[in-house]
């Protein structure tokens, strides 16, 4: 596993010794509410969060009860956007778009037709090598667990981590040396995955990025 988000979710393996921890891959994960860039480049300051509703009449959609949208996460993911419309006395409503395809639609639609969209993204992903974003900035992180966040603050950021078999780190295997040695960032995967979103061969892609990036796949190898 070579990009882990954390959670506790392999700790009953690492207590056993069954699975390794090797540490983080160099990459930060990170949620939060973004805008298409165009929006940025013509509103400045909309990226403080303490301006959201100097901007919500931008935002309103037929869906939104005459506030602003506040496009969601899909069920299931980490989301504490009530909480913060609400912590923050923001005047938006939370309409869930119920998928991340929805998501990507309305902010590909948002930056080519200059509409706007404020909505829930997270990055390492590929569609932010497609379609640039800007985030929302809301006061520094103070909650690691979203059940017990306040609203106030931000999304947390995440050293995203690798983790492997045990019996993998003791093989003495040049793959368990490449896992130990493995680096890389979130703009590395992003083009990587875009390309293959994009319709290129996997093993294309993969070849594209290490031609690209020979001193890294070096150190990689050890």
């Amino acid at each position: 596993m070579v990009e882990d988000w954390g959670g506790g979710r392999w700790q009953e393996w690492v207590d056993r010794g069954s699975v390794v921890e090797l540490g983080p891959n160099g990459q930060e994960g990170l949620i939060g509410m973004y805008v298409p860039k165009w929006m940025a480049d013509e509103y400045p300051d909309i990226t403080d969060s303490a301006n959201l509703n100097k901007y919500a009449d931008l935002f309103k959609t037929p869906d939104s009860d005459g506030k602003g949208a506040w496009l969601e996460g899909p069920p299931g993911y980490t989301t504490i956007g009530e909480k913060m419309i609400e912590a923050n006395k923001l005047n938006f409503k939370a309409i869930n778009t119920g998928s991340e395809a929805a998501l990507i639609d309305a902010f590909t639609d948002g930056q080519k037709n200059k509409k706007a969209v404020l909505g829930y993204w997270y990055t390492p992903q590929y569609f932010n090598a497609q379609v640039e974003l800007a985030r929302i900035n809301f006061p520094a992180n103070d909650w690691t667990d979203a059940a017990q966040a306040s609203g106030l603050t931000d999304y947390p950021a995440t050293p995203l981590i690798k983790l492997a078999s045990k019996r993998l780190m003791d093989s003495g295997s040049p793959f368990a040396t490449l896992l130990q040695n493995f680096q890389w960032t979130n703009e590395d995967q992003n083009g990587v995955a875009a390309d293959i979103e994009g319709g290129m061969d996997p093993a294309a892609a993969a070849q594209k990025w290490i031609d690209a990036n020979p001193d890294k796949v070096k150190a990689w190898l050890g």
